[in-house]
C-alpha cells in the first residue's frame, strides 16, 4: 500500500505524466477483485505496444467472463510477443512480486489462455 500511495501522490503532482504510472493501480485493483475496477484504470493507458496493456486486458477480461476480449487481447500479446507462453514465468518474476501473488497471476493467465 505504501507504493501505492507513493504513484498515486505522483499522479497527483503530474496528472499528465507517463502511461505507465497506472500500472501499480491495475495491479493493486486486481490483488482486490476489482476486475471491473481495474479493467477502467487499464483503458485510460495508451501504450498499445506494450505487452502488460494485453497481458491485463487477457487476463481481467478473462476473469470478468468476457472470452471475446480476453481472445483478442490474448490474440494481440501473441502478435506482439509469439514465445511469450514460454517467457510468462519470467515476465511476471520482473514485478518482484510476492509469491501468492505470483501464483495468482500466473493461475490468471492460464485462465486467460496465456
Amino acid at each position: 500500500n505504501e507504493g501505492l500511495e507513493i504513484v498515486s501522490h505522483a499522479i497527483a503532482l503530474n496528472p499528465v505524466g507517463p502511461e505507465w504510472f497506472q500500472f501499480p493501480m491495475v495491479f493493486y485493483l486486481y490483488d482486490q477483485d476489482k476486475y471491473e475496477e481495474a479493467l477502467d484504470v487499464l483503458n485510460t493507458i495508451d501504450m498499445p505496444n506494450f505487452i502488460w496493456t494485453h497481458l491485463w486486458r487477457a487476463v481481467l477480461s478473462s476473469e470478468l467472463g468476457d472470452n471475446k476480449a480476453a481472445k483478442a487481447a490474448r490474440d494481440q500479446v501473441l502478435h506482439l510477443q509469439p514465445n511469450i507462453t514460454v517467457n510468462i514465468a519470467n515476465l511476471i518474476g520482473i514485478w518482484q512480486l510476492d509469491f501468492e501473488f505470483n501464483e495468482r497471476l500466473k493461475q490468471s493467465f492460464s485462465k486467460a489462455g496465456l
